[in-house]
């Protein structure tokens, strides 16, 4: 009986066909970008494909979290709200700072006005830098700094051994 009344259309049936096709693809993609374990992703991908409308129905109603979808979008609005606070309190240190040392910085403002520009690096007061050439130098300097520490450590390191300079490192922040 269906086929009888979709025979009196033959132009519309090879468009849908086609629409669902255009449809499935990108939801399949959708499937394979937001879904995270392997199982999870191929059945839902065999389920749009062999129960065509059942299918995207059920993951619609079973594969989406809209709760932390939500959560994440309201995250993500909030983070922009702090970004732009933040980019905003920046700004204004670097030109507050700016203006109260003109007079040491007038040779330089062109290029501290780019580093701020294309990298958001602001000008800032009361830095000390000094520069450590090789590691000997270095990790004296660390340990000693770690030593002198009373609130909190920030410490980032990519490698770690088990030899004299890590074990005593470990030692310190123990």
């Amino acid at each position: 009986m269906i086929k009888e009344f979709l025979s009196q259309f033959p132009y519309v049936l090879p468009g849908l066909e086609i629409l669902y096709l255009i449809g499935v693809f990108f939801l399949a993609g959708r499937i394979i970008m937001d879904t995270k374990t392997t199982s999870k992703t191929l059945a839902y991908l065999m389920l749009i494909i062999f129960l065509p409308v059942a299918g995207i129905i059920m993951y619609f109603v079973f594969g989406v979290n809209y709760r932390k979808k939500k959560f994440y979008t309201f995250k993500v609005e909030q983070n922009k709200e702090v970004y732009a606070a933040v980019k905003k309190y920046i700004q204004k240190t670097h030109y507050t700072t700016l203006e109260e040392r003109a007079d040491e910085v007038e040779n330089f403002t062109t290029t501290i006005n780019y580093l701020y520009n294309a990298s958001n690096s602001p000008l800032s007061q009361r830095n000390h830098v000094e520069l450590l050439i090789n590691g000997e130098g270095k990790f004296a300097k660390v340990f000693e700094v770690l030593q002198r520490a009373k609130h909190h450590i920030h410490l980032e390191y990519y490698i770690y051994d088990n030899d004299e300079i890590g074990n005593r490192l470990a030692d310190l922040l123990i």
